[in-house]
């Protein structure tokens, strides 16, 4: 159910800022930065720029891909 929020909560935003507490920072900076930078697929190369750890990128990045291709 929480994950279901937070799906809804990045699809209906276009600025990080405004996504809910709900989700974490790290998530909040990975969804910043792919938002950006929609072409960069390297996930080491994702993390270093957001500054998270390749762990966090590895956990979201099949949602937000996923969030950002029903935009």
């Amino acid at each position: 159910m929480q994950m279901k929020k937070e799906i809804t909560a990045v699809k209906g935003s276009k600025k990080p800022d405004s996504i809910p507490d709900g989700i974490s920072k790290s998530k909040k900076a990975i969804v910043a930065f792919m938002r950006a930078n929609p072409q960069v697929t390297n996930r080491a190369l994702i993390a270093r720029e957001s500054g998270t750890s390749r762990w966090a990128v590895v956990k979201y990045y099949d949602d937000i891909r996923r969030t950002m291709a029903t935009d």
